[in-house]
């Protein structure tokens, strides 16, 4: 006598519908922590696609004030209705060199006709900072991100990184890498100056 498959009971039913909800739900979360971390720019292969769309948005600037070389506290809301150049930067960053090159050009052009230049050293001591600086001055304020908080609110991850303050406070531009003179002005223009 051969025995002939019997169906599933209601139980079995169940069973196997909760185990199919289980694993849709378990895959419905792996999506989401990677969506997150995507969003975050944790696995942003570049940065620069972050930068853009912070500019392309018109992102408002982080309203920081962090410790500068003089021992004050400065930052972009410090120059309102200014148009504010920070340049993220770090004492072994070789094009960082060629930038501050660029933004010295910058600041002797536009430092009489409302435009601000910040640099904000990146991750290093105060100490060092200090050292650096004193042999290659800077004609404008040099702040300290020691710990990197300001940087990191950006998600981007190289140096240089340019960011143009527009008058009305928002981010106007961002970009990972050197920005020359000629585009640095374009910018400028762009954001407000006259």
């Amino acid at each position: 006598m051969t025995q002939t498959p019997s169906a599933p009971s209601p139980r079995e039913n169940s069973a196997g519908l909760l185990r199919w909800l289980l694993v849709v739900l378990a895959a419905l979360a792996v999506v989401a922590v990677a969506v997150a971390f995507l969003l975050r720019g944790v696995l942003t292969p570049s940065a620069e696609p972050d930068a853009a769309a912070i500019s392309e948005s018109g992102y408002p600037a982080p309203d920081f004030r962090i410790p500068t070389l003089d021992s004050g506290l400065l930052g972009p809301p410090d120059f309102p209705k200014q148009v504010v150049v920070v340049e993220f930067w770090a004492t072994w960053c070789g094009p960082c060199f060629t930038q501050a090159d660029y933004l010295k050009e910058i600041n002797e052009r536009w430092a009489d006709r409302g435009v601000q230049i910040l640099a904000v050293n990146v991750g290093e001591s105060e100490g060092k900072v200090r050292n650096f600086v004193t042999d290659s001055p800077f004609p404008y304020p040099v702040l300290l991100d020691t710990d990197e908080t300001i940087f990191g609110r950006f998600g981007v991850n190289g140096l240089p990184t340019v960011m143009v303050v527009d008058t009305q406070g928002a981010i106007s531009y961002l970009h990972v890498g050197l920005t020359g003179v000629d585009r640095l002005e374009e910018e400028i223009i762009a954001a407000g100056a006259a």
